[in-house]
């Protein structure tokens, strides 16, 4: 069995009174919280650096680029799903996609609004919200042309 490795490392007292209170705070020890936060930096730092190496984020790009087509049919969980992994890659991507995105964005968080309205007037009745994407009243306001053109230029 191979042994975990031993990171010895000095923190103000600031950093070190939030890690014990937040240890106290989920039962831990601070040699197992700091575990938790080792892992969740490690989640960070190992993602990919281009977006476009990471397999959700093209099934969400496929998923965009596909309701220019055909009407895509999205439940709201999947819809707050896929501006989770917009905002996951957002940073990384450059200012000119990020700009593409925007319109997304605007039209998922708007989508997300209506049904936060409508589970306040409705709040005894449970029903799962389809949206249509792809058709007049949930379009989405993406510039296409500009998306090939700058997959030309990134592939070039």
């Amino acid at each position: 069995m191979t042994q975990d490795k031993v990171i010895h490392t000095r923190v103000s007292d600031t950093i070190y009174e939030k890690i014990v209170k937040k240890a106290e705070e989920n039962g831990l020890t601070v040699s197992g919280y700091s575990r938790i936060v080792f892992e969740e930096h490690d989640k960070i730092i190992t993602k990919p650096s281009d977006p476009f190496e990471a397999d959700e984020f093209n099934n969400l790009i496929q998923w965009i680029y596909n309701a220019k087509h055909y009407p895509l049919a999205a439940c709201i969980f999947d819809i707050r799903h896929y501006l989770s992994i917009i905002k996951k890659y957002y940073h990384s991507l450059d200012f000119t996609f990020q700009r593409l995105l925007n319109n997304i964005i605007e039209n998922l968080n708007q989508l997300i609004i209506q049904a936060k309205e409508e589970e306040k007037e409705y709040p005894d009745f449970q029903f799962v919200d389809i949206y249509l994407f792809g058709r007049e009243n949930n379009s989405f306001s993406f510039d296409y042309d500009s998306f090939e053109k700058y997959l030309m230029n990134k592939s070039m």
